[in-house]
Formats: structure tokens, sequence, C-alpha cells
């Protein structure tokens, strides 16, 4: 049975006198741009055996920064204790300036008590969460809508709290962003609120919302909406000008549109779209307007369809 026990796959030869267990080489690497995070600098140290123990402890601290956060190493003798395990705590510190908000600016991480990593990476998402929230312009109708104001909040499982509130423009619709350090037990739920300023000066404002996507779209008030495709074929070479009025009401909620579209030698198609109180009410008029090299003006009479393709031949 001794002889078959001393086969190779029962017994490994080690030699003790090898580098890996003379010495302890650590690479420590934070492989991310720290810009995104707005992070400043990762503070990192090391300690190698007892802290109380001057003959076998070994301490050493590692900077990485935004412009410097390349691997570092360092090889450590093995101490008397033949330890093979090391101590690690690393400090994040965030940029004041950046776009990223949170309850400090300093976060230490859990402090790791033994490790046989040799490669150690650095993820601050490991020990802090990171939330980032946007707010898209969806459906918002320039002809009614001024703009549309959107208060936001949070609040952290460690009582924090923080509220921020931006505009979107009808207009000159754009996403708003919020970009917030939380803590990484939070439940990521957040609340937002949306104020719509209509251009009669008046304000419909939207229950609050608690939620947990990170983009949410932001609709202009109005359920319904009328959209129409207009596709002119005009002879310029007799006509001076053109345009098509285009009008709704629905007296039921005290509400009227009216747009004008200048039909032009390059234009192939127009678009036209009316956010709607009344999603079932379709109905609506277009009135052409010619005015002829000759000088003569031609305006028939106003044309009520619900048809959404309008194909002006002149």
């Amino acid at each position: 049975m001794a002889r078959e026990l001393n086969r190779p796959p029962y017994f490994v030869e080690i030699d003790l006198d090898d580098p890996f267990f003379r010495t302890l080489r650590i690479e420590a690497k934070a492989p991310f741009a720290f810009e995104t995070l707005g992070l400043k600098e990762i503070h990192l140290q090391l300690d190698y055996g007892p802290v109380g123990d001057p003959t076998n402890h070994r301490r050493q601290d590692f900077v990485f920064s935004a412009d410097d956060h390349a691997a570092k190493s360092v090889e450590l003798v093995v101490n008397l204790r033949k330890d093979q395990t090391y101590a690690w705590q690393a400090q994040y510190h965030f940029d004041p300036t950046s776009d990223w908000e949170g309850e400090h600016f300093s976060y230490d991480a859990p402090r790791v008590a033994a490790s046989e990593d040799r490669t150690l990476v650095l993820n601050p998402m490991e020990s802090i969460g990171f939330l980032h929230l946007r707010v898209e312009p969806g459906r918002l109708d320039p002809g009614v809508i001024d703009f549309a104001e959107v208060d936001m909040a949070y609040e952290d499982p460690s009582g924090w709290k923080r509220e921020k509130s931006g505009r979107i423009v009808a207009a000159t619709p754009a996403a708003l962003e919020w970009k917030l350090r939380i803590s990484p037990t939070s439940p990521r739920s957040w609340r937002y609120q949306v104020r719509h300023h209509l251009k009669n000066g008046s304000v419909v404002e939207q229950p609050p919302v608690t939620t947990r996507a990170t983009s949410v779209v932001v609709d202009d008030p109005y359920p319904g909406s009328l959209d129409l495709t207009i596709f002119p074929i005009v002879d310029f070479s007799t006509v001076r000008a053109a345009m098509l009025d285009v009008n709704y009401a629905d007296p039921a909620h005290r509400y009227t549109r009216h747009e004008r579209v200048r039909l032009t030698p390059e234009m192939t198609e127009a678009r036209v779209r009316f956010s709607t109180p009344d999603p079932t009410k379709k109905r609506f008029s277009h009135q052409l307007t010619v005015v002829h090299t000759d000088g003569r003006t031609e305006r028939p009479a106003p044309v009520e369809t619900e048809d959404d393709v309008i194909t002006v031949v002149i």
C-alpha cells in the first residue's frame, strides 16, 4: 500500500525555497476612468504582518489619481511568521467640482483583514453606490408648452437627503441629468414631480412619482395628439407664394390651435403636430392661400377632415 501511495497523484513536491514563498509581490490596479465617477484620488494602505509587531510588520501606501492610475506594485520579504496574507484598506476622494453629489467627498472602504490576492483591483463601486439619473424630453408640444419644471428628490438609508430642480424647454428640449453617490445598500428609488408651464400662463401639476428607473420621459399633459403629414405638389413657375393654415378647435375643453405652413420649392413634405386634450377628437380644418406670379390671390374655402394626410396640388 505504501508503494501505491508514493505515486505522483498522491504527493506533490513543493520547493519552499521558491521565490513565491520567500517574497510577497502585490500589484494594485485601478483600471477605470476616474472622471466618469468624479473621482480625484484613491489612497491605498497595505499592511503585511501584525500592526503591533515591528519585527514582522511592513506597511506600503499607494496613491492613484486621475492623471496617474497605472498599476503599482510592491515586493515584500516574507516575515518570520511566514505570513502569506495581508490587510488592506482604500480611501476614495472625490472632486467637489464634479457633477456628482454625495453625502461626503471622502469615503473609507471596509478594511480587508486577510487577503491572499496577489493582484488587487480597486473598485469604488464595491463600497459606494452610484446613481446616474436622466429625465428625457418626450412629446412636449412647443405650441402650448413653454417649459416643464421637474423637481427631483432622493433620500438615502443613512438619512442623507438631496433635492434638485431643472427645466426642459419645449422649444429646445434637452435631457436633465442627476448624479448621486449613495449607500451601497440603497434601494435606489427616487421621486420626481413635473409641473407644465403653459404659454397661456397656467400651470398643470402632475402628481409625484416614486421610481427605481434611472431614465424617465416627460411628456406634455395632453393625452391625445393630431399628427398630420402634408405633401405639396406645386408648380412654382406660376406661383409666387403658397401657404396652408391648419386649425383645430375643441370647444368642450376651450382649446384651439393654429399653425401656418409655408410651402417652398425645396419642400417634399411637412409635418404638423398638435397635442389635444381629447384623444377621440380628430376633426380639423385646413385652408390654402396661393399668390400667383401675376399678383392674383386665391383662397379656396376651408376643408374639414379627419384625414391625417394632406396633399396640396397647385
